[in-house]
């Protein structure tokens, strides 16, 4: 399918680049020429596949397929064959004749669908006008083969069986680890037990028939359910096994946890400055333009460049032989940038003008990933700015969780406390939360209830910080409101939460050392914004003149 739709966006992208040329493509032309031969040449084949059907009495076999011919209404094929076929001429006597002579490029994509509707008529009327020397055919190899293909029915059949028996064991011990998945289970076994009795009832069907052979009082076997019965166990069971595999992969998704935290983050902002540069005569020319290196600043700088109006950052201009250099922005801005006024200057220029050619960013991740138990830290990563600003406030955060017992789409990719999602619902016992599962339990001290990592899950504790979860906290995770980011209450969690920089690794983290200020206030629990540059999209500017001089 996915070849199909490539093919046919290539086909079409074909067409817009051809609708500049005159007339429509010489291979849409030939198609249209050959189609009144394709039409006489199918209508001559309908009817001598017709003719044949009316003189069957002629078969060597007659006896045998006129049974067959009339129980089944074979005529009615043709009939079908033969409503097709007008569809399509009626299609190109009505619309495809009339667009052709217009000759008109604009109307290729129109061409191509037509086209295609009647390539799918003369198709399909060719596949009707052949069912019946296809039927004959099949009859014929079934009742020379009828053993071996009740012989090889019989062992799809068994293969079936053996396939739900090994697949119910399998989903049993399944619901046994994760109850919470009885119904989806239940769900696909239930289909494969309609595949199962459906199989079972074909065999029936083709057992009666094949029975036969061996009674020579029999006057007639009917071969078409023989031979119809055993291709449907042949679909059933190409069925069962792709469904077989379905939920296996399903079931071994339940058999794997994992976690992606963002461990770091930072951005970094650039522009880029153009010069033009000229002189004042008669014989200068046009003057020059010099594109000098991005230019690597700080969010101070940059945001106060990317909402700046000024067009002219700054102009040189001599005159009587004074040169005048004037900075149109705040000086200590220009300073910031570092910039070699005169590099690759043009020798006898006097004159020249600054601007901004472009500002864009660049932003990473470092993220920490959990897989069952084991756990690596990724280096930097290069994220898009949507993303990188969609995961800003999630510092220390898991920004994407699948637990055990989850299928891959039920991940849980709203950021929230590293862990949280894999705590196990808590069974009250005399006001004690109590419970556990593969991760860890729940367990006391002075009087109040915490979650504790089994040793194997260590990595969470490290990731966590020093505090553990307790009661209330789950309390709140489990209340709050579906498919949003969670920060815990208070917002303790975070870029931004108090929680956060408690622990040494985001503490120490690259984006902690860049933003002192927001990770000072968000320790003190004074709050902190986030980044006022946060969306600034990469943007040209082109603000300065294209040309100077004379």
């Amino acid at each position: 399918m996915v070849k199909i739709l490539s093919k046919s966006i290539l086909l079409i992208l074909s067409i817009v680049l051809l609708a500049g040329c005159e007339g429509l493509p010489d291979s849409y032309v030939d198609e249209f020429e050959r189609m009144p031969g394709k039409q006489d040449r199918l209508a001559r084949f309908i009817e001598q596949r017709n003719t044949e059907l009316k003189e069957l009495s002629n078969h060597t076999d007659s006896e045998f397929l006129t049974p067959y011919s009339q129980n089944e209404n074979w005529a009615q094929h043709f009939v079908k064959a033969t409503s097709q076929l007008t569809k399509a001429q009626s299609l190109y006597d009505n619309e495809i004749s009339a667009i052709y002579d217009k000759d008109d490029p604009k109307d290729a994509t129109s061409v191509f669908k037509l086209n295609r509707a009647f390539a799918e008529l003369i198709q399909n009327s060719t596949s009707s006008a052949r069912y019946v020397n296809e039927r004959i055919a099949f009859l014929i190899e079934t009742r020379e083969n009828a053993q071996a293909i009740q012989t090889k029915a019989k062992q799809q059949l068994f293969e079936i069986d053996r396939i739900k028996e090994e697949l119910l064991k399998l989903v049993k011990k399944t619901i046994s680890v994760y109850p919470n998945k009885l119904n989806d289970l239940n769900a696909k076994l239930s289909s494969i037990d309609e595949l199962v009795k459906n199989s079972k009832s074909s065999s029936a069907l083709l057992n009666t028939q094949h029975d036969k052979l061996s009674d020579s009082s029999t006057k007639f076997i009917d071969y078409a359910i023989i031979g119809d019965q055993a291709i449907m166990i042949e679909r059933n069971l190409s069925d069962v096994n792709k469904q077989q595999k379905e939920t296996q992969k399903k079931i071994s998704q339940l058999e794997k946890s994992y976690i992606k935290v963002l461990a770091d983050q930072r951005i970094e902002y650039f522009l880029v400055i153009r010069r033009a540069s000229w002189c004042e005569g008669e014989y200068c020319g046009n003057g020059s333009e010099k594109i000098y290196s991005p230019i690597k600043v700080d969010s101070k700088v940059f945001e106060y460049f990317d909402s700046s109006q000024i067009e002219t950052l700054a102009t040189i201009r001599r005159s009587w032989g004074k040169e005048t250099f004037k900075i149109n922005v705040k000086k200590d801005m220009w300073k910031a940038l570092a910039l070699n006024e005169r590099y690759r200057w043009s020798r006898g220029h006097t004159h020249a003008d600054y601007w901004i050619q472009k500002l864009y960013s660049k932003t990473f991740h470092k993220y920490v990933e959990i897989e069952n138990d084991q756990s690596k830290e990724t280096g930097w990563q290069s994220v898009s700015e949507t993303y990188f600003w969609k995961q800003y406030d999630n510092l220390g955060m898991a920004i994407i969780t699948k637990p055990y017992g989850f299928y891959e789409e039920d991940a849980i990719s709203d950021a929230q406390p590293v862990g949280m999602a894999t705590i196990a619902e808590p069974v009250m016992k005399d006001g004690v939360a109590t419970g556990a599962n593969r991760y860890g339990e729940w367990r006391q001290s002075n009087g109040l209830s915490f979650w504790h990592y089994y040793g194997m899950y260590h990595m969470y504790r490290g990731l966590i910080g020093p505090s553990r979860y307790g009661y209330n906290d789950w309390s709140g995770y489990n209340s709050r409101r579906r498919g949003s980011s969670y920060y815990g209450r208070n917002n303790r969690w975070g870029t931004f939460g108090s929680s956060t920089y408690s622990n040494s690794r985001y503490q120490n983290s690259g984006f902690a050392r860049a933003n002192s200020g927001a990770v000072y206030s968000a320790r003190t629990g004074k709050g902190a914004s986030s980044s006022s540059v946060r969306g600034a999209s990469s943007s040209n500017r082109n603000r300065g003149p294209s040309s100077r001089g004379k």
